[in-house]
């Protein structure tokens, strides 16, 4: 009866062990699993990151295409006023030729 209970002792013992072992083995596959998420989440984090980044470098150079096409458009549009006040300020500097027509009652034209 010793025998027997010594044996049903160390099957107990050997449970024990396989339950602990088992635990232990759950707790590790969970941990990978955990582990497994988070670098795919860091994976995806960065990837989304880098799209960020690309658009944002995208968008900087599509601004700084407008605002160079803009100003060009400015300079040409200053040009554009700039000659035509000079063109007024020319006509105002100019003398202006009066030149009276005198109708007589004869129908000639004097100056």
């Amino acid at each position: 009866m010793e025998k027997e209970i010594a044996e049903l002792q160390v099957t107990l013992d050997a449970s024990k062990a396989l339950v602990s072992a088992k635990e232990a083995a759950e707790k590790e596959l969970l941990e990978v699993r955990l582990m497994e998420k988070a670098e795919a989440n860091a994976e995806g984090e960065r990837g989304l990151q880098e799209l960020v980044q690309k658009q944002a470098a995208a968008l900087e150079k599509k601004h700084e295409e407008e605002i160079k096409s803009l100003r060009k458009e400015l300079e040409r549009v200053n040009a554009s006023l700039e000659a035509s006040e000079q063109g007024r300020e020319r006509a105002q500097a100019e003398p202006e030729e009066m030149t009276m027509h005198v109708v007589t009652p004869s129908g000639s034209t004097s100056r």
